[in-house]
């Protein structure tokens, strides 16, 4: 592109681009682990299943959900930053330049822009420590499969409490992930009447 023409796209175009395809990859990943996710949680259902093969549906569960959870969190990030992008091309138009109306919404635009960058982040290092615990969650159920099936009921169920309590404290730390989320909707649902 020329230099001329250059000067005439918006400033932010890129970054925008780049992370509304970065934002939808990650999308396109998230929703084929949630999928695969899905799978053994219905198969796990189905009459007539061994306590072995339950776990071992379980266990394949639990470690799916550990995939879904930090490329859910890197989408939302890139999706909400160029959500912002949109409004502060919108505000673009509607402030003329040079006044302190432009000036202080300069200045809430950073401000909330900060903010949901901040609250992504720390829902992203919740839904990382979430992805851990479900892994582990699932290796518990693997465990308990493993001694189901070599007839060690007892052992088998010491590992599904296991499972159990490391389950409640991945929803835990998921929570963050999703307090954070409702959040960072919300500050963004506010930024556009107020620019408005």
């Amino acid at each position: 592109m020329e230099e001329e023409h250059r000067q005439r796209v918006w400033v932010l175009y890129g970054w925008f681009s780049g992370l509304m395809c970065v934002g939808s990859v990650f999308g396109a990943v998230t929703w084929a682990f949630w999928m695969q996710t899905l799978v053994p949680f219905f198969t796990s259902s189905t009459p007539g299943l061994s306590n072995a093969q339950i776990y071992s549906l379980y266990a394949q569960t639990q470690h799916w959900v550990a995939a879904f959870y930090v490329p859910y969190a890197i989408e939302f990030l890139c999706l909400s930053v160029a959500k912002l992008l949109v409004l502060h091309r919108m505000a673009d138009f509607a402030v003329p330049k040079g006044d302190g109306l432009s000036r202080r919404l300069a200045v809430g635009g950073r401000v909330v822009m900060a903010a949901v960058v901040v609250g992504n982040v720390v829902g992203l290092c919740g839904n990382v420590a979430a992805a851990v615990l479900s892994k582990q969650a699932g290796d518990l159920n693997n465990a308990a499969a493993a001694a189901f099936a070599a007839n060690s009921t007892e052992a088998a169920n010491a590992f599904v409490v296991q499972a159990n309590q490391k389950d409640a404290v991945a929803n835990d730390a998921a929570s963050v992930q999703q307090f954070c989320e409702v959040a960072v909707l919300l500050l963004i649902i506010v930024a556009f009447p107020v620019v408005g």
